[in-house]
């Protein structure tokens, strides 16, 4: 099954995961230090443009452009 999502909304997507998750982390509970939550969201973000994920999102990794 082919899903067809774009790249902006995948960029939005995660960035509402992000910012929901990093606001719990703040006011909530501290589980984890911030600096790790957004590496781990850039590298979550930026993985379309790393590994070829064509069946889920539309875009090409880096070194196909």
């Amino acid at each position: 099954m082919k899903l067809p999502i774009s790249s902006l909304t995948w960029l939005v997507s995660t960035s509402i995961i992000y910012s929901v998750v990093a606001l719990f982390n703040i006011f909530a509970y501290k589980f984890s230090e911030t600096e790790f939550i957004q590496m781990v969201w850039l590298l979550v973000t930026s993985t379309p443009l790393w590994l070829p994920m064509r069946r889920f999102i539309d875009i090409d990794p880096v070194w196909k452009l």
